[in-house]
């Protein structure tokens, strides 16, 4: 019999923002922000700033190696023809060195930069600010590094000296920061990848200005290689358009000769018979060494137009990244606004809360479904929401009412119940939840079980679960929408809430689910219908309306 669900949505709008309180020691160590620790001592002789960046010039001097005394020193590690993988410029600390602040670590980095590479002050300044977040949080990730960069960085690095630590204590001969390598100089979209943004938001304010000056750099990284792109498509026309006149002149050419062979072959003198023909042969040699010059040439070209076309598809990935972080962004600073004076955004907030009830009236089909009361098990089980907060984000209770009496029999202790849609099975109540003491603040999401009796918490699952996710059972595997890299993908568990599969495809957020015999139909990130295999989610087709 399939189970029953009832949802009970409340009038009231709570425009009040909660602090998060985070109720386990592991989730509260992996949600600090990164902060670097620095020497707090009793003085010590300093050197001034512009001592420090010189350091970084001298390291920025031409030469596949460069050392400051016997302190710091950078190796470019640079394969052009390993396009695949990143090549990296790697600065290492010395145990020599006496640097115990993450200010003069910057300062190097962002002297380095400006001179290697011809960044502006603030430009270079901003890499660096991010080249230290991004080698402290791949501290020691040598599966990360060989799975990106080429071979030969593997050499320089390992475990124990990979990346940067937190602490000063542990900088001096244990530290080989890695900055990867671009067309033009640092790449700004690895060194401000998603889980580098991830931790900038765990800050306090979400590292909004430091994400927007990295964002800048990264549209202006997309405009260069735009240009970059648009100047190569345009030599390769040149080029292509000079073979086709190269290939019309050279058939030319083959005809006349063909005609000099009729015309050689009609001589009666046998000396000048021969000499003719002595002429004809080397013109026919000629003629094929510039016929396998043109044919090297057009595989050269297609080679070309290969990269070219590679180069497109990671522009629009480029592209396609920015629109995502630029609407994180903005959602994060209104969210900040709104923390500071929520009540001046209650109007706001009222007008998301109505046109999210709206959107998902219209999207969910299977909405009238999960508004009814009906039984699993001979028991009610019922969502009552308990407000709203920015975005939607809802605060939810569940309860077990007794349809007989209508009295309630059981209230949830577990007040982490974030999302919308749950299911029920044998093994229990399956539910959208957060560590938070309500759903209003929460930034992580996962999927938990309670018990179907006492609606105490069994197990929590690992995964990020898109808040607004559908929860979906089907022959005691769970299905949910997840959020990964600031996309969307299908996921399914098993009963103990341990991932099974995960879609390769992204899908759209407010994807409708519908299950046929061994398949899946949701809807992609572009809103297309697509099929997925059930075993294992993988693509089967693309439907096109």
């Amino acid at each position: 019999m399939r189970m029953a669900k009832c949802i009970f949505y409340g009038l009231f709008i709570t425009v009040a923002i909660n602090a998060q309180k985070v109720v386990e020691e592991e989730l509260r160590r992996k949600a600090q922000p990164i902060d670097f620790i620095n020497y707090t001592g009793p003085s010590r002789q300093r050197d001034t700033v512009r001592e420090v960046q010189e350091i970084g010039e001298v390291l920025a001097e031409p030469g596949r190696e460069r050392r400051y005394l016997n302190r710091y020193r950078v190796v470019r590690v640079y394969d052009p023809n390993q396009k695949q993988k990143l090549s990296a410029d790697i600065f290492i600390i010395e145990p020599q060195a006496r640097v115990d602040h993450i200010r003069n670590v910057r300062l190097i980095l962002a002297s380095y930069l400006r001179k290697r590479f011809g960044y502006s002050q603030a430009d270079a300044q901003t890499l660096a600010n991010f080249a230290t977040y991004y080698n402290a949080v791949y501290r020691g990730d040598v599966g990360y590094v060989s799975q990106r960069y080429i071979e030969e960085v593997m050499r320089y690095v390992k475990e124990e000296n990979l990346g940067l630590a937190r602490s000063y204590k542990d900088w001096p001969g244990k530290t080989r920061m890695l900055i990867p390598l671009s067309e033009t100089g640092a790449d700004p979209f690895t060194l401000g990848d998603q889980k580098v943004i991830e931790e900038l938001r765990k800050q306090e304010d979400k590292g909004i200005g430091e994400r927007e000056k990295m964002l800048a750099l990264k549209e202006k990284e997309v405009e260069k290689r735009e240009q970059a792109l648009s100047k190569e498509k345009k030599e390769l026309e040149a080029e292509k358009k000079k073979t086709t006149e190269k290939k019309e002149e050279l058939a030319q050419k083959k005809q006349e000769l063909e005609k000099k062979k009729e015309e050689v072959a009609k001589i009666k003198d046998p000396e000048e018979k021969k000499k003719k023909e002595e002429e004809v042969k080397k013109e026919e040699q000629k003629l094929k060494k510039e016929e396998q010059a043109l044919k090297a040439q057009e595989e050269k070209q297609a080679k070309k137009e290969e990269e070219i076309k590679q180069k497109e598809e990671k522009q629009e990935k480029r592209q396609e990244e920015l629109k995502q972080e630029k609407e994180q962004l903005a959602q994060d600073k209104k969210e900040q606004e709104m923390k500071k004076d929520p009540e001046k955004y209650r109007e706001e907030l009222e007008r998301r809360n109505r046109e999210l009830q709206e959107k998902e009236a219209a999207l969910k089909k299977k909405e009238d479904e999960l508004r009814q009361k009906t039984l699993f098990g001979g028991k009610i089980y019922y969502l009552r929401s308990k407000g709203y907060g920015p975005e939607g984000r809802r605060s939810n209770d569940l309860f077990i009412i007794d349809p007989q009496s209508r009295k309630i029999l059981v209230r949830s202790p577990y007040e982490g119940i974030a999302g919308q849609k749950y299911d029920v099975f044998a093994d229990g109540v399956v539910v959208i939840g957060t560590n938070a003491k309500s759903g209003f603040e929460a930034t992580a999401y996962r999927l938990v079980l309670l018990d179907k009796d006492n609606l105490q918490v069994k197990v929590q699952g690992d995964d990020n679960i898109f808040w607004r996710s559908f929860v979906e059972i089907r022959n005691d595997i769970i299905y949910a929408v997840v959020f990964e890299g600031n996309a969307y993908y299908l996921a399914k568990f098993d009963k103990n809430l341990k991932r099974l599969a995960r879609s390769q495809e992204k899908l759209h957020e407010d994807t409708f689910v519908t299950f046929f015999e061994d398949v899946i139909y949701v809807n992609d990130a572009q809103k297309n219908i697509i099929v997925l295999k059930e075993a294992d989610l993988s693509l089967v087709e693309r439907i096109k309306p």
